[in-house]
């Protein structure tokens, strides 16, 4: 796992946290799926979503972090 993916999570407090996060605009996170992101990598087609998630709960994160994740 990537120090940069491993980041990307514990922004928004951990896989769990972001997981929720997500359900609560309206995304069906599964704490499976972060986790998946989590070792490999979000990808591209949800990095719309994780930015704005990210946006709406205030959590810092740029599109290149999000890429690089």
């Amino acid at each position: 796992m990537s120090a940069n993916k491993t980041n990307i999570t514990k922004k928004f407090g951990g896989i769990r946290p972001m997981a929720r996060a997500g359900k609560r605009h309206g995304y069906n996170w599964a704490v499976s799926t972060v986790s998946g992101w989590a070792d490999n990598g979000i990808p591209r087609k949800r990095l719309p979503e994780v930015l704005e998630v990210a946006e709406l709960e205030g959590v810092e994160l740029t599109l290149q972090e999000a890429i690089a994740a």
